[in-house]
């Protein structure tokens, strides 16, 4: 594949380090671990330092990517590919490191959609390891019938 025009794109810390994170399949790099050390205006509890390069630090995100785009090639098993191979990949962290960050929060979650929205990414697979708790735009869940019950739904849906 050739990268398309205005491509490729990365985030602060790395974005002068874009070549190193990004090829003609992945052409979007940025990372959201920055943000798991604040939540609710405080500092987190744990202050080791975290990755906060677009790395996957697990093998769950590259393992997903290759199922999705993975272009055809043969493993030690045998030969694999992914469904479109022919797509363009985004990746889009929002997992700190082992035993530093292992989840994540909504404010990470939604920047990531935000940005793929804006990176004109046709299709998200989210990765999460959980279910939605309501569904988008439910109101009647014991709250503030003004907010959302689930605002990574909501995000999800819009």
């Amino acid at each position: 594949l050739a990268m398309p025009a205005g491509f490729p794109r990365c985030s602060a810390p790395f974005d002068n380090d874009c070549a190193s994170w990004t090829n003609n399949k992945v052409i979007v790099a940025h990372s959201y671990v920055s943000l798991l050390n604040f939540q609710f205006g405080q500092q987190a509890a744990d202050t080791r330092p975290d990755d906060l390069l677009p790395r996957d630090r697990v093998g769950h995100g590259t393992m997903s990517a290759m199922i999705a785009a993975g272009v055809r090639s043969r493993g030690p098993a045998a030969e694999v590919g992914g469904v479109a191979p022919a797509a363009w990949l985004g990746n889009y962290k929002v997992f700190g490191s082992p035993g530093v960050n292992d989840g994540t929060y909504a404010n990470g979650i939604i920047a990531a959609l935000e940005d793929a929205l804006r990176d004109g990414m046709d299709i998200v697979t989210l990765n999460l390891g959980y279910a939605a708790e309501w569904p988008p735009l439910q109101r009647t869940c014991g709250q503030n019938r003004n907010q959302l019950c689930d605002i990574q739904a909501d995000a999800v849906h819009n």
